[in-house]
């Protein structure tokens, strides 16, 4: 049985990839039913998001067209000033020297594996919910 979380959070999921923006929204809405997911394609659309709205946490990906997850994260720190927290997910998660200095809340592989996915999510919703 997967955990149930009873918080109200506001996610953005940053991440091309529209299998993965289908999972993650639905296994989100299953285990934190009161939580919103809006989803975006990658970086640049991201950044457009943050001009109007403020979400608790900020899932991304790495790998994206036109601005990559690092890129973005970078441009919420320094550019933006925004104090999100902000999650990495991807495929291969980057060393640490590449995300020294990010003020990450937490670095995940997308795992294969649907129990798996479960876990993961479930990290990210109490990585929310302490936020």
């Amino acid at each position: 049985m997967n955990a149930h979380f009873e918080i109200s959070k506001r996610f953005l999921l940053v991440e091309d990839d529209l299998d993965d923006q289908l999972i993650f929204s639905t296994i989100l809405g299953e285990m934190a039913p009161n939580c919103t997911c809006d989803i975006v394609n990658d970086g640049l659309e991201a950044i457009d998001y943050l001009s109007s709205s403020k979400p608790d946490i900020i899932i991304t990906d790495i790998n994206m067209p036109k601005l990559n997850g690092l890129d973005f994260i970078r441009a919420v720190r320094e550019d933006l000033r925004l104090p999100i927290t902000i999650v990495i997910w991807s495929t291969t998660p980057p060393h640490y020297s590449l995300t020294d200095g990010l003020a990450l809340s937490g670095s995940f592989a997308k795992p294969t594996v649907v129990k798996d996915l479960y876990q993961v999510i479930g990290e990210m919703i109490s990585i929310a919910a302490k936020g």
